[in-house]
C-alpha cells in the first residue's frame, strides 16, 4: 500500500485482498446483537481521510529497522518509502480528518492524528540515525519539534486544564491518554497529569471510561469503551498512581470471559465491550503477538491490556525489590 500510494493517501482500511472499493450496505432483516443493529457490510470508512495511518504505518515499519532478531533488518531502499509517508504525515498533520474513531458527520483537526504525524516525523529521525543519515535527522528532527509545538500550543484547553480532542476545542477525547505512551510527553508534565484528572472527571463511571464526550453520529455517548480504560490504567501507572491503576485492572481482569480476555466483558455499563470489532481495538488485540523490540513503543492505536499489565506488574516488582 505504501508503494503503491506513491507519498499520497492511504486509506485508512482496505480489503483482504487489498480491495480499495468496499461499499457499505445495511441488512435490514438481522437485529444486530442483542438488538443493537444496524447490522451492516461493507465499510464506509474506505471514504474517510484519516491521518494518524501514516504514523501507524511508520511505527509499525521502525523495529525492523532496529530490531537485531530479524534475519534481514531494513534498509535504504525502504526508508525512502517511509520516508514517502513522513512527508505526507507533516503535509496533513493539521488538516481536519475523521479521527481514530472513523466519525461519519464531522471532521476536525484531532490531537491523536496530529501526535500520530509526530510520532511519524520522530519515529523517522530515529531511522535515520540507526542507518547513519546525519542529514536525514536533522530534517525529520526539525519537522518533528514543529509538530510538537504547534500541539503544544492549539491542543491545550486553558478552559478544561487539559488536551483537548482537537485543535482549538474543548471536547474531551480519551486517546489523549496516548501521549506519554509514545514519547510526546513526559507522564509527570503537570499538563498530562492535570488531562488525566480532567478525562476521569469528564469520562469515567467507576473503573470504565468513554472514548469521548462530544455527541457523535449516534448522539451523546453513552457506553464505556474497554480499551480506553487500559490507556487509563497505564497513564495511571505512569503519573506514579499506582494502586488506582491495579485496582482498575484487576476489575478489568474479573469481567474478562473465555474467548476475548482483553475486549470482551467489562461492567453491564460497558455492555460487555460493546464494538468489540472496531478497528482500534482489532489492532490493539493483534499486536500482542508481534514480536517486541526491547524499550521500542507500542504507542498508536496499537495498545492493549499487556502494556497496562506490564505497568502495574512492573511497579508492584519495583516496590518489592
Amino acid at each position: 500500500m505504501v508503494v503503491r500510494s506513491h507519498g499520497g493517501h492511504i486509506q485508512p482500511l482496505y480489503g483482504i485482498g487489498q480491495e480499495e472499493q468496499l461499499p457499505e450496505a445495511i441488512l435490514g432483516h438481522l437485529p444486530g446483537y442483542r438488538g443493537m443493529g444496524p447490522v451492516r457490510v461493507g465499510n464506509q470508512a474506505q471514504e474517510h481521510f484519516q491521518h494518524d495511518v501514516y504514523g501507524n504505518i511508520i511505527l509499525a515499519a521502525a523495529q525492523s529497522f532496529h530490531d537485531h532478531r530479524l534475519f534481514r533488518r531494513a534498509g535504504r531502499a525502504e526508508f525512502l518509502h517511509l520516508e514517502a509517508v513522513g512527508q505526507q504525515a507533516f503535509r496533513l498533520y493539521d488538516q481536519p480528518d475523521a479521527g481514530m474513531w472513523e466519525l461519519r458527520t464531522r471532521a476536525r483537526v484531532h490531537t491523536s492524528s496530529a501526535v500520530m504525524s509526530w510520532a511519524a516525523c520522530d519515529r523517522l529521525a530515529k531511522v535515520a540515525a540507526t542507518l547513519g543519515l546525519p542529514e536525514r535527522i536533522r530534517f525529520w528532527r526539525e519537522r518533528a519539534d514543529i509538530v510538537r509545538e504547534r500541539i503544544l500550543l492549539e491542543a491545550w484547553s486553558e478552559e478544561r486544564q487539559a488536551f483537548a480532542e482537537s485543535f482549538g476545542g474543548r471536547d474531551l477525547d480519551a486517546s489523549a491518554l496516548l501521549m506519554a505512551e509514545g514519547g510526546f510527553i513526559d507522564p509527570h508534565d503537570g499538563r498530562f497529569v492535570a488531562t488525566v484528572d480532567a478525562l476521569e472527571k469528564a469520562l469515567c463511571v467507576g473503573p470504565d471510561m468513554h472514548r469521548y464526550e462530544a455527541p457523535d453520529d449516534f448522539g451523546k455517548p453513552e457506553t464505556a469503551f474497554n480499551i480506553c480504560t487500559f490507556w487509563r490504567i497505564d497513564a495511571l501507572a505512569r503519573i506514579g498512581r499506582k494502586a488506582q491503576a491495579r485496582e482498575i485492572f484487576e476489575v478489568m481482569l474479573k469481567s474478562r470471559n473465555p474467548g476475548l480476555a482483553d475486549a470482551a466483558g467489562g461492567a453491564p455499563h460497558a455492555l460487555r465491550g460493546l464494538d468489540d470489532d472496531h478497528p482500534a481495538l482489532r489492532r490493539a488485540l493483534v499486536v500482542r503477538h508481534l514480536p517486541r523490540h526491547p524499550g521500542r513503543s507500542l504507542f498508536g492505536r496499537n495498545r492493549h491490556v499487556l502494556a497496562a499489565a506490564v505497568a502495574v506488574v512492573a511497579s508492584a516488582e519495583a516496590e518489592k525489590s
